[in-house]
C-alpha cells in the first residue's frame, strides 16, 4: 500500500507521483474551508487547515490561500516567474535569506520542435517526409495545450528570517510544473512541492544553511487559470511546520496574524513583479527566467553573512 503523497517520501516516490502532488495541491486549494482574513485590492488572504487526500484529517498546522485576478499576463509568464520557487521567493519576500536551485532533474519549459528532416535525394521518399513533419507539427501544436508540454522539475532550497530571537527557517523541497486543465475545463499551470526524505534523494543535499533550522512543508504552490473574460487568476497556497521551539499553537495562533500581513505584502510585490515580466515578454522572445543548478544566491540585505 503506497504511503500518504502529504507525507515525507524519498525523492523518486515524489517524481513517480507527481500527478498525485499535483491533485493533493488542488484538493487544498479547492476544499479548505478557506476563512477570509483580508481583502484589499483585489488580494484576498485566507487561512484554514487543509485536507491533502480523500479521507485523511486535517493539517495540524495553518494553510494560507492567497488569489488575485490580472489582465494582460499570460499563463506562460506565470509558470516562468514561479516555476522553480527560488525566482518567486527571492524578488517577493521581503524575509528572504538566501536561496538555491541544487539540482535540476528535468528542464523543458517549452516543447522543442520537431528536428528538421535529413536531406534525401528520393522524391517519393521527400513526399513522406514532408508528411511526417506535416504530422509531427501538428502533434507539437497540440501537445502545448497539453499537460506534457511543461515539465520542469528541481530540487530547490529557500530560507527566510523568522522575528529575533528565533533561528532563521530553511525549506528543502522538490518542484515540479505542470501544464493541465482545471475541474471546468480552464487550461490553467500548476508548481506544486513538498519536502521529502533527503537522506534518500540519490541527490547530493547539502547541509542547512548556517544558523538556519529546515523544516518541512506540506503540498504547496501556485495555480495560474485563463479565465473566461481572458483575465489570469493567479493562487498561491502554503502549508508547513516552522518546528522547532515553535510548537503547532504557537504557529496556528501566535503567528497568524503576522502570517497575513506578510503573505499579502510578498502577493504585492510578487504581482508587480509578474507583471513586469510578463509585459517584458510580450515585447520580446525570450526564455523562462530558469537559474541553473549551482551555488546559493544570498540577499545583500537580511542575508545571515551580515
Amino acid at each position: 500500500m503506497s504511503r500518504n503523497i502529504a507525507d515525507q517520501l524519498p525523492l523518486a516516490d515524489f517524481r513517480k507521483r507527481r500527478g498525485e502532488l499535483f491533485e493533493a495541491l488542488t484538493r487544498a486549494m479547492d476544499e479548505t474551508a478557506w476563512k477570509r482574513r483580508r481583502k484589499q485590492c483585489g488580494i484576498t488572504v485566507s487561512s484554514g487547515f487543509p485536507t491533502f487526500t480523500d479521507g485523511s484529517s486535517k493539517c495540524p498546522v495553518e494553510g494560507f490561500h492567497i488569489i488575485s485576478e490580472h489582465a494582460n499576463i499570460s499563463l506562460d509568464a506565470c509558470a516562468s516567474y514561479f516555476h522553480d520557487a527560488c525566482h518567486f521567493a527571492d524578488t517577493a519576500n521581503a524575509m528572504g535569506t538566501a536561496s538555491q536551485i541544487i539540482s535540476v532533474l528535468h528542464d523543458r519549459p517549452q516543447l522543442e520542435a520537431p528536428e528538421a528532416p535529413l536531406p534525401v535525394e528520393d522524391e517519393q521518399v521527400n513526399n513522406l517526409k514532408d508528411t511526417a513533419q506535416n504530422e509531427a507539427a501538428s502533434q507539437a501544436m497540440n501537445a502545448n495545450n497539453d499537460s506534457s508540454a511543461f515539465q520542469y522539475e528541481a530540487v530547490v532550497r529557500t530560507a527566510f528570517h523568522l522575528p529575533k530571537p528565533l533561528a532563521k527557517r530553511e525549506f528543502l523541497h522538490y518542484v515540479t510544473t505542470t501544464k493541465t486543465h482545471d475541474s471546468k475545463g480552464r487550461p490553467c499551470v500548476m508548481i506544486a512541492y513538498h519536502s521529502f526524505l533527503d537522506q534518500e534523494s540519490g541527490v547530493d543535499i547539502p547541509p542547512a544553511f548556517p544558523k538556519h533550522l529546515r523544516c518541512p512543508q506540506f503540498p504547496s504552490g501556485q495555480r495560474a487559470t485563463l479565465l473566461e473574460n481572458e483575465n489570469v487568476r493567479v493562487e498561491h497556497c502554503m502549508t508547513y511546520a516552522l518546528v522547532g521551539s515553535i510548537g503547532k499553537w504557537t504557529q496556528n495562533v501566535v503567528f497568524h496574524r503576522g502570517h497575513v500581513g506578510a503573505y499579502y505584502d510578498e502577493w504585492v510585490r510578487a504581482m508587480e513583479r509578474l507583471a513586469n515580466e510578463a509585459e517584458a515578454a510580450a515585447l520580446a522572445v525570450n526564455t523562462p527566467n530558469t537559474r541553473v543548478a549551482g551555488e546559493p544566491m544570498y540577499k545583500t540585505v537580511g542575508s545571515y553573512k551580515e
